[in-house]
Parts: C-alpha cells; sequence; structure tokens
C-alpha cells in the first residue's frame, strides 16, 4: 500500500514538473518577447514574475501546500481551479482545461491519496526544475534586450536598403501606441497630413501600410537592413539575419510588437497580414486590434522627409510654464494656482489614491496646455474625459500633462500645442450633474511615463504605486512657475 502511494506521489510530483516546466518556459520567452517594454526594471521584474510566471509559480505553490498539508492543500487546489473557470472563462479549452484546470483537480486528488517519499527530494525537483528552465532562458534573452538601440527619435525616419526606400510615420495618430484593427488603421491612413501628425477632414491619400514585401525588405538589426525576403506562395519570409525591436522601426519601450500590413491574406479575405519585430509575418483578423497590434503608415520619400532628424515634437523644449486656464490673472504664477487648488496629490478616495490636482474652474472655461508639447494621447470615457500632452524637458527627460473632467476635445493625437492651444473646455451644468460631480474642476496630472496605459489615475491604491507613475502636480508647478 505505502509503495503504492509513494509511486502515485511521484507521478503527481512528475505533473507537477511538467506543468510548471513548461508554463515557466512560455513565461520566459514570453516576457522577453511581448513583455520587459517598461522603462522601469522593477516593473518589468514584476510583470514577468505576476504575468508571464504566474502560473508556474502556482503549480509550484500548490504543490508545496498540499505536500505539507494534505487536506487544506486538496481544498486549495479545487478553489483554484475553480477560480480559473472564473477568472478565464473567455479561454479556450485547450489551454483554460487541458493546461489550468483539469491538471489542478486531478493533482490535487493525486496528492491527497499520495506520498512521494523521500519529501525532500519531491520539494527540490518541483521547485529547482522550472527555475532552471526560467534561469537558462532569461539570461541569454535579457542580454539581447539590453542591446537593443533606442536612439530615442520618434520622427519621420527615412529606412533605404535591400530596394526599398520608404518614409515611416512619426509618433502620433500614423503611428499611435495603442491597439488598433486593420480597418481603423486603413482609414488613419486615408486621412493623414503631409507631416504624419494631423489627422485632417478630407482624404489626403498620402500615406499607406507597408505591404508585406516592403516591411520585411525594411527589417533591421543593429541598424543594418537584415536582407529579408518575402515568399508569398509560401507566405513565408527569410532573413540574412533576425530583426529585433529596435530604432528606427520601433519603439523598444512601447508593448506594441505586430505591425499591420496593406497585404490581404490569400488564404481570408477577413484577414490580413501582420509583422512581428523579428520578422516573422501571420495573418489576423482584420477586425482584430488588441493592445499589442498597431500600426505605422509609410509614403514615398520626398525632398522634405530628411532621414533620422528629429521631428518637430522631439525638437519642441518647454522651458517655460503656464496654468491651464487663459482667464488666470497671471498665467506664469504659482499663486494662480493656489487660488484654485481643492484637492491634492495622494488623497485617499474610495478605492485608489488621488493622481493628480484638481483645480476650481468656472463652468465651460476653456482649458489650455501648461506648456508646448504634442498630444500623445486622448481618453474618451465620460465623465473622465482627458488629454495628455508629452512635454520635453531642457534636461532631456519627458513629462506628460493630463487634463480631466473636461468636454469639446478640441486636438488630436499627434498635434503640437502650445500655452495659447486650447485643448477643451470644462464641464457645463448638465454635463456636471451626469458626471456625478459637485464642483466644475479640472483634474490635473504630471506623468512620468505612460507604462499604465492611462489606467494608474484610478488603480493606484497607495502612495508606493502613485510614485511609478506619477510627480505630485503642487511641487512641479511650484517650480516650474514664478513665486
Amino acid at each position: 500500500m505505502e509503495r503504492k502511494k509513494r509511486i502515485l506521489g511521484w507521478i503527481g510530483v512528475s505533473i507537477t514538473v511538467v506543468f510548471s516546466s513548461i508554463w515557466a518556459y512560455w513565461g520566459a520567452f514570453e516576457n522577453f518577447h511581448e513583455g520587459w517594454y517598461s522603462t522601469s526594471v522593477w516593473e518589468n521584474i514584476f510583470m514577468l514574475f505576476f504575468q508571464y510566471l504566474l502560473f508556474t509559480i502556482i503549480f509550484v505553490v500548490l504543490a508545496l501546500i498540499i505536500l505539507k498539508w494534505k487536506k487544506i492543500g486538496l481544498v486549495v487546489h479545487i478553489l483554484t481551479g475553480a477560480f480559473c473557470v472564473w477568472f478565464f472563462s473567455g479561454a479556450s479549452f485547450s489551454v483554460l482545461g487541458l493546461m489550468i484546470v483539469i491538471p489542478f483537480a486531478a493533482l490535487g486528488l493525486i496528492y491527497y491519496y499520495g506520498n512521494p517519499e523521500p519529501l525532500k527530494w519531491a520539494r527540490r525537483l518541483i521547485i529547482f526544475v522550472p527555475l532552471i528552465i526560467v534561469i537558462a532562458i532569461s539570461i541569454p534573452q535579457g542580454i539581447k534586450v539590453s542591446q537593443r538601440i533606442d536612439d530615442g527619435d520618434f520622427g519621420i525616419r527615412i529606412v533605404e536598403g535591400n530596394d526599398v526606400t520608404l518614409a515611416w510615420a512619426p509618433r502620433g495618430p500614423g503611428w499611435p501606441d495603442r491597439g488598433v484593427s486593420w480597418e481603423e488603421a486603413q482609414e488613419i491612413c486615408k486621412y493623414l497630413s503631409e507631416d504624419g501628425l494631423t489627422i485632417m477632414e478630407t482624404e489626403q491619400n498620402i500615406w499607406r501600410l507597408p505591404t508585406v514585401d516592403e516591411a520585411v525588405r525594411s527589417m533591421l538589426l543593429h541598424g543594418e537592413n537584415s536582407g529579408g525576403v518575402w515568399n508569398a506562395s509560401e507566405e513565408r519570409a527569410t532573413y540574412e539575419k533576425t530583426p529585433d525591436k529596435e530604432s528606427p522601426l520601433w519603439d523598444v519601450n512601447s508593448k506594441i510588437i505586430y505591425y499591420w500590413t496593406a497585404d490581404t491574406s490569400i488564404q481570408d479575405v477577413n484577414q490580413a497580414y501582420i509583422i512581428v519585430y523579428d520578422g516573422g509575418v501571420y495573418d489576423k483578423r482584420k477586425i482584430d486590434g488588441y493592445g499589442y497590434l498597431s500600426f505605422r503608415a509609410v509614403k514615398d520619400k520626398t525632398e522634405t522627409d530628411q532621414p533620422n532628424n528629429n521631428s518637430q515634437s522631439s525638437q519642441l523644449i518647454c522651458s517655460k510654464f503656464y496654468t491651464p486656464f487663459a482667464l488666470d490673472e497671471d498665467r506664469d504664477s504659482y499663486s494662480s494656482i493656489e487660488i484654485r487648488s481643492m484637492d491634492g496629490f495622494g488623497a485617499y478616495r474610495i478605492g485608489h489614491v488621488h493622481a493628480g490636482l484638481d483645480l476650481k474652474a468656472d463652468y465651460t472655461e476653456p482649458v489650455y496646455p501648461i506648456a508646448s508639447g504634442q498630444v500623445a494621447d486622448i481618453l474618451y470615457s465620460f465623465p473622465n474625459l482627458a488629454v495628455l500632452i508629452k512635454h520635453n524637458l531642457p534636461n532631456g527627460a519627458q513629462v506628460y500633462s493630463s487634463y480631466v473632467h473636461v468636454a469639446d476635445i478640441s486636438v488630436n493625437v499627434g498635434d503640437i500645442v502650445d500655452e495659447n492651444t486650447q485643448i477643451a473646455r470644462m464641464l457645463n451644468k448638465e454635463e456636471l450633474k451626469k458626471a456625478g460631480l459637485n464642483t466644475p474642476h479640472l483634474h490635473l496630472e504630471i506623468r512620468k511615463n505612460m507604462d499604465d496605459d492611462g489606467k494608474g489615475s484610478y488603480l493606484c491604491k497607495t502612495i508606493e504605486e502613485l510614485d511609478k507613475y506619477f510627480l505630485d502636480p503642487t511641487p512641479f508647478l511650484k517650480e516650474k512657475l514664478n513665486d
């Protein structure tokens, strides 16, 4: 009987090691493939453990618990499986059922009735096999990522070589840092202005999506053409050297790793080809627009397009700051901020910590940028409509200012603005009532980055979390404005 328990227990250990190792292998590679894009090393490490290695950790921890406390471990296995069914309800059975729920349930019963003696060796295998896999993959992948070229130039880039010369759009509507469907990408390209920074009211037909052949031939590694060739009949791209996610085609600190191409799949007219930063070509449904899939528009090079030259937004340095209201008697004085100040940075709210500074305003009062910059994003979720503007500081650093609880947004992503550009207005009485707000006020944020996709405003629970994404607007403006 004891021998059967021992065999059953080691079957459980073997299953745990196999599944935790599979997830460790997948997680370590995916972490450096679609992850590891934040400017913060600690945030990248957090994503590694709590996003990409989460199931590895769960398999290991559940096994260690049930080896120590059988009844408690069995209950935890069952509850974990039930939670996964609920939380990942949209996942396919091949992933949710075969790789998560069924293994959890089976392991709980196997460990409960089994006894893998000696326990110390069971624990060692459960812990160290997936750990070795993670280390073996992460070290070379980490070295590869650390060698990526990031020149910080997000302007129009001329990429030439391998019989292709194209101008690639600057950061803005023609190169958005968000998920975009194929149809939306095609529509944006039609209306994109000559400089690639503005969506016009009428079709311009200057920019377009690159063909698969153009995209493959344009791919680079460390600034040199990768020698890509596209075989259309076999739907396969080959390269002399594997390209990587780096300047001038890709943003190292963006989660975008796929670009749409102009070509429809030869297998399905409802799908189009995408290209991965490492040169892979696949087909995706044209309606897909998940967070890692976007586009970068191209056009034929003209005399006005200068290769490797910073865009207008990159050259624009904001050396002077102002209040966001033109009605202020002295817009460059901090006293104007003090008069309007309400709730400050870090105040505890229901479910989150206040990420900005609330400034009193009049109904429908116009709102202006606090400094020159470029519109980086616009959020259209009422009542939290917001405009986010990127500012280049004289010391080379970048910050973002965010203007929340506004209406009638009058700018577009990619627009160059200054302190005299009206970007929106404050809510009127009806809008304020609909929003559930008592007083018309501007929620002003100063952001360090956009790694949180704009969600940190209401997801940060502690001051420590705020510090990852935000600066306190009060001392920031006190330093930038006159006394």
